[in-house]
């Protein structure tokens, strides 16, 4: 059982800062440091435990994590988990950021509007990150979104991932595109699929 308090919770939002600049000054030294002191601070308050079980449901570190994470449709800063809409060239995707104050961050690509080609058939792309660019994350994400944009052509998104991907997208991050989705509302028993204009 976790033993967080708001001096710790406090703590928490010091060291995510300090980790936030470091990364962006390009300081990889103070970053380890931000993320080694994050790491004691999640041992510290995950009572008799230590780090062990940190990220089960009732751990320190979920806790910390959770109450550090970006408002929904903010972008996060580094060292915050959180959901946003990134906008490029090559179209629009919904970024679930991970950044656990180590060194693999992950972004998670969904795609937002459903009838334009995006990075990937299924409408998801995930990436670990295993740098810190002297970049905000929204220009990290941009940079790994494009770079597979532009490694190979943007592909149409196979119909039946369609309907999944539009029914998980949060209220922000609705399509706004007005060409064809091709969601599939419903099959009648003769197979037929109606769709949603």
């Amino acid at each position: 059982m976790h033993k967080v308090t708001d001096h710790d919770i406090k703590n928490a939002k010091r060291i995510a800062l300090e980790f936030d600049a470091a990364v962006i000054a390009n300081d990889g030294n103070a970053a380890q440091k931000a993320a080694h002191d994050f790491q004691g601070l999640i041992a510290t308050t995950n009572g008799e435990n230590g780090s062990f079980g940190s990220f089960a449901a009732d751990g320190a570190g979920r806790v910390l994590t959770t109450v550090l994470a970006a408002k929904a449709g903010q972008v996060p800063h580094w060292g915050q988990n959180g959901v946003f809409v990134l906008e490029t060239k090559h179209g629009r995707a919904l970024v679930d950021f991970t950044c656990p104050l180590d060194t693999c961050s992950s972004f998670g690509f969904t795609a937002i509007d459903l009838g334009m080609p995006f990075i990937s058939t299924t409408g998801y792309r995930s990436h670990f990150y295993v740098e810190w660019p002297p970049l905000s994350v929204k220009e990290a994400a941009a940079a790994v979104f494009c770079e597979y944009a532009e490694a190979g052509e943007m592909v149409n998104i196979k119909i039946e991932y369609r309907q999944g991907r539009n029914n998980s997208l949060p209220d922000f991050a609705k399509p706004s595109c007005t060409a064809f989705q091709g969601i599939p509302t419903q099959t009648d028993d003769k197979g037929q699929i109606g769709f949603q204009f």
